[in-house]
C-alpha cells in the first residue's frame, strides 16, 4: 500500500494516521475524488467529530450519511466484527496530544488499499495476484441499517426503546452504541456508574448520554449492552402492579357504586312501608281514642274543685 501525508513519506506498507494532532492543529480526512478522471475534491468526506466520545462519520456535502462510530478498545462500534484479521491491524491513539486510527499492513508482500469512490462507497480492498485484480474486503457501508438514524431517536432497524416504561436502567444487548456528539465519558469509572462500557477489552471507562439516542442498531452475535433508564416514576414490577390494581378498582368500583345504589333503594322502600304502616296505626289509635273519649264521664267545673263532702 502506498500512502502519503504531512509526517509520513510516500513507501511501502507505511501506516497512515487518520485523524487530528492538537500540537500541530493537523485534522485529517479522507475525500473523494470529483470523478474517476478528475482528482479534484469530491462532495463525499469520511472525518472524524470530536464533540463528545469522538467517532467517525461519512457525509455528502453538510449531510450525513453514515456512522462509523467511536473506537470501544476492539473495533468500531458501528463495525464490531472488523477486529484481527490476516492482512493489517487497527491501532487507536487518544491521549491529549492527539486523536487518531492508525491501519498497518502485517505483511509487507501484501497490497492493500482503503478507498472512498466519487460515489461515496468505501471500501477495503486486497491485490490478488492470480486475478490480477482488486478483491472487496469489506465495506463499512454497506447494508440495509448502515443509513444514519434510519429509524429516529430511540429507534433502530430491530428495536424501539420504550422509554415510558418504568423507573430504573433496562439492558439492551447486541447494540451499535448511539451518536456519541451528545455524550460524556470518563476512562477511569465502571460500568455500575455508567449507561455503557467505553473499553471492552478491559472493561473500563463510562459513557453517558444527554440527548436523545440516535442511530442505534442490533447485531446479530456482537455489539455492545447498553443500559438505557426509564423516564417514569414505576418500574416495571410495580407497574405491572400497578396496573392489576388499576383493573381491579376499574371493576371494584362501579360493582360498588351499584351496590350502594341498590341498597339506598332497598332502605328506601322498606322504610316507606314502615311510614304507611306506621301511619295506618295511628289513625286507627286516634280513632279508637276518640270513641273512649265520648264514652268518658263529663263533671261541672264545680264538681272538681268543690267536691261535696
Amino acid at each position: 500500500m502506498w500512502v502519503a501525508n504531512r509526517e509520513t513519506a510516500i513507501k511501502s506498507n507505511s501506516g497512515i494516521k487518520f485523524g487530528r494532532n492538537f500540537k500541530k492543529g493537523i485534522i485529517t480526512n479522507f475525500t473523494s475524488w470529483k470523478s474517476v478522471n478528475d482528482p479534484s475534491q469530491g462532495e463525499f468526506m469520511t472525518y472524524w467529530d470530536f464533540n463528545g466520545l469522538p467517532q467517525i462519520f461519512q457525509k455528502k456535502g453538510d449531510v450525513i450519511l453514515h456512522r462509523l462510530g467511536s473506537w470501544n478498545g476492539l473495533a468500531f462500534t458501528g463495525r464490531p466484527k472488523v477486529r484481527t484479521n490476516s492482512i493489517y491491524t487497527v491501532e487507536y491513539v487518544s491521549n491529549d496530544k492527539e486523536i487518531y486510527t492508525k491501519f498497518e499492513l502485517i505483511n509487507s508482500f501484501v497490497l492493500s488499499k482503503l478507498t472512498l469512490s466519487p460515489e461515496g462507497k468505501v471500501g477495503r480492498f486486497s491485490w490478488i495476484n492470480r486475478t490480477q485484480g482488486w478483491f472487496l474486503l469489506s465495506s463499512p457501508t454497506s447494508g440495509s441499517c448502515v443509513q444514519y438514524s434510519l429509524c429516529g431517536p430511540y429507534g433502530s432497524c430491530e428495536i424501539v426503546l420504550d422509554c415510558g416504561v418504568g423507573e430504573g436502567f433496562r439492558k439492551y444487548s447486541f447494540v451499535k452504541l448511539p451518536d456519541t456528539r451528545g455524550s460524556w465519558f470518563d476512562r477511569s469509572m465502571t460500568l455500575e456508574q455508567s449507561y455503557a462500557t467505553l473499553d471492552i477489552k478491559y472493561g473500563t471507562g463510562c459513557l453517558i448520554w444527554y440527548r436523545e439516542l440516535i442511530d442505534m442498531r442490533i447485531f446479530l452475535d456482537d455489539g455492545q449492552d447498553i443500559y438505557v433508564r426509564m423516564a417514569a416514576s414505576e418500574s416495571d414490577e410495580e407497574k405491572k402492579v400497578s396496573e392489576s390494581k388499576k383493573k381491579v378498582w376499574i371493576i371494584v368500583i362501579p360493582v360498588t357504586l351499584v351496590s350502594a345504589i341498590l341498597v339506598g333503594i332497598s332502605c328506601l322502600i322498606t322504610r316507606k312501608r314502615k311510614w304507611k304502616a306506621q301511619g295506618s296505626n295511628f289513625n286507627h289509635v286516634f280513632a279508637a281514642t276518640q270513641e273512649n273519649v265520648l264514652d268518658l264521664t263529663s263533671f261541672d267545673m264545680s264538681t272538681l274543685f268543690h267536691p261535696k263532702v
